[in-house]
């Protein structure tokens, strides 16, 4: 217990005394009960901030240093708006999409900073026998994506102003597989699970490493230059992946087949699998609560690496030790033995996580386990501002989602880390932004509060007690 203690005040004495600095402070109106939420214009490198509540959507125009250029406001008046579901630009207006309480039908915000015009106007969206599967913006365009019950089709209803259009995907020759071998329609894979945890596809960004909360899911989504990417780890025996061309809607199956494993016919115990996609590499693991392997395969499935962790052998590539999160960052503990990290994987829901940085793969493997309190209030970074689970979380919301999804559970993991080429790299793993702002978030929590990545700098924000909207930076030492 001492241990503990005298390893949590030690990080975070020197998390608070060289992680954060304090960029920018903005006096304004913050209305009651506001949610707040944020997006970047790539090219220009403003940021755009909105709070939200019952009554009127305050917008505010930031340059790059954070400091305010121009505001716009719009009064909700009778329009049942809701929550924000996703962004778009075009040209110089920018276009917010947010839902209402009628499903068939959702309302377009627009806001000219430079004309200082602002427009709300109403788009029907009828989708039938179709079931949402994501929600992304890519290269400024907005896309909500469906797949048409009983088929292979996938569906890609384009939003880049006030109107959309749609394109349907064919899937044509592909072959899914549900978790028993079975043939399925795309429909079935991407919509159905033995589990509600896992039924929805969670959105993986580059920007900052994956939470295992995050990369536990059975079914994620990656978006390179101007594709989705698409894996399905719900079959043990494969990873099924799916590209799919934005311009061109060219796509792209493929099945990686993951680590051999002899199966007892008269033991129970299930092997747990799983991938993660990055730089164009596929890491896979398979394993058991007896020894886990590690795949690693470049795009055109050639095996880079292969990892193993034995029950009784000291692990050969880990850079940090077994560490264990308990309901919070604030409560950790140190696991000695490798027989504990398999036991605690194989009870929970596996994952790996990696980051590229600087010629560098910041991998984590471990474990994250289901939310351990009913109350969803507790743990705000399960939902985000529209009230659905992190599977289909707000694009701007994504970083803070990910920060804040270790609330109230228990995660495993220990920290590895290779160079370019997957060879291990000895020595201690750095910290990065995205470790310091977790500790950062343990002790200053604000309200409203959000998180983004601008240029090379992770960025906190949200109102304090002075009633001022601050913004903290913290970089990768």
């Amino acid at each position: 217990m001492l241990k503990k203690i005298i390893t949590f005040l030690v990080i975070c004495s020197f998390s608070n005394a060289n992680s954060q600095q304090l960029i920018s402070e903005i006096k304004i109106g913050i209305p009651k009960k506001s949610e707040a939420f944020q997006f970047e214009d790539e090219e220009t490198k403003n940021v755009f901030l909105f709070l939200d509540n019952k009554e009127v959507i305050s917008s505010f125009k930031l340059d790059e240093n954070l400091k305010v250029i121009d505001s716009i406001k719009i009064n909700k008046g009778k329009n049942k708006i809701e929550s924000i579901i996703g962004y778009a630009k075009n040209q110089s207006t920018y276009f917010t999409y947010w839902n209402s309480n009628d499903k068939k039908l959702f309302y377009v915000l627009s806001y000219d900073f430079d004309k200082k015009e602002s427009n709300v106007a109403t788009i029907n969206f009828d989708i039938g026998k179709e079931a949402v599967i994501n929600k992304v913006t890519i290269q400024n365009k907005f896309y909500i994506i469906t797949a048409t019950k009983n088929t292979n089709n996938v569906n890609f209803y384009c939003f880049a102003d006030k109107t959309f259009t749609k394109k349907t995907v064919e899937l044509n020759g592909c072959v899914f597989y549900d978790d028993n071998q079975g043939k399925i329609p795309f429909y079935d894979l991407a919509t159905k699970s033995f589990s509600a945890l896992f039924a929805g596809v969670q959105n993986i960004s580059e920007d900052n490493p994956a939470s295992l909360t995050f990369a536990s899911y059975e079914k994620k989504s990656y978006s390179k230059d101007n594709s989705i990417i698409f894996t399905f780890d719900n079959n043990r025996n494969y990873t099924q992946f799916l590209k799919i061309d934005l311009d061109s809607y060219q796509y792209d199956y493929k099945l990686f087949s993951q680590p051999f494993y002899a199966i007892d016919p008269e033991s129970f115990e299930i092997h747990m699998s799983n991938s993660f996609f990055v730089n164009d590499n596929l890491i896979q693991l398979r394993g058991n609560s007896s020894n886990l392997t590690i795949s690693i395969k470049d795009s055109n499935r050639k095996e880079i690496k292969n990892l193993n962790v034995f029950l009784d052998k000291e692990i050969d590539f880990k850079n940090s030790d077994i560490i264990q999160e308990r309901l919070s960052i604030k409560n950790t503990r140190t696991l000695d033995k490798s027989n504990q990290l398999l036991r605690k994987i194989s009870n929970s829901n596996a994952a790996i996580s990696c980051y590229f940085e600087n010629d560098m793969y910041y991998l984590t493997l471990g474990s994250s386990s289901e939310v351990q309190n009913n109350n969803a209030m507790m743990y705000g970074g399960m939902f985000g501002l529209t009230g659905a689970l992190i599977s289909l979380a707000l694009t701007s919301n994504y970083t803070i989602n990910n920060i804040e999804s270790y609330n109230n559970r228990v995660v495993v993991y220990i920290n590895c880390l290779f160079d370019k080429d997957f060879n291990h790299v000895n020595g201690e793993k750095k910290q990065l932004a995205f470790d310091k702002l977790r500790l950062f978030i343990a002790e200053n929590r604000l309200a409203n509060n959000i998180a983004f990545k601008l240029n090379d700098k992770l960025i906190y924000g949200g109102n304090n007690s002075k009633k001022k909207f601050v913004f903290y930076s913290f970089s990768d030492n």
